[in-house]
């Protein structure tokens, strides 16, 4: 019984939740860079490649909450405000709204 209870659970979920490739995207700049009230930040990066085989391939979250999350987040701050190319390295997580985990972030100059 728990096992056609677990399957039909996986069945049920989104297209798009769930997990893919890890890896790191090509670098572009930061469209977009938004800390919620949910204890994660919502940053848009117009990279044309994205591992992670999310729906939205061009939207990332992290949660604040995790480890180096600070630093994270004011590098892409850095780069948004500068106008600088960025990557990010996309865990193969996808969350329920299709956008991709990161946990980690580097300048391209």
């Amino acid at each position: 019984m728990a096992h056609r209870l677990l399957a039909l659970l996986l069945t049920a979920l989104p297209a798009g939740a769930g997990a893919g490739e890890a890896g790191w995207t090509d670098a572009a700049p930061v469209a977009e860079l938004r800390p919620t009230v949910h204890g994660r930040f919502l940053v848009s990066i117009p990279v044309g490649h994205n591992p992670s085989e999310c729906r939205q391939p061009r939207a990332f979250y992290h949660d604040r909450t995790g480890p180096g999350s600070e630093r994270i987040y004011e590098l892409l701050l850095a780069a948004a405000v500068r106008e600088m190319p960025v990557r990010v390295h996309v865990t193969g997580v996808c969350d329920l709204d299709g956008r991709a985990a990161i946990d980690e972030a580097a300048l391209r100059p």
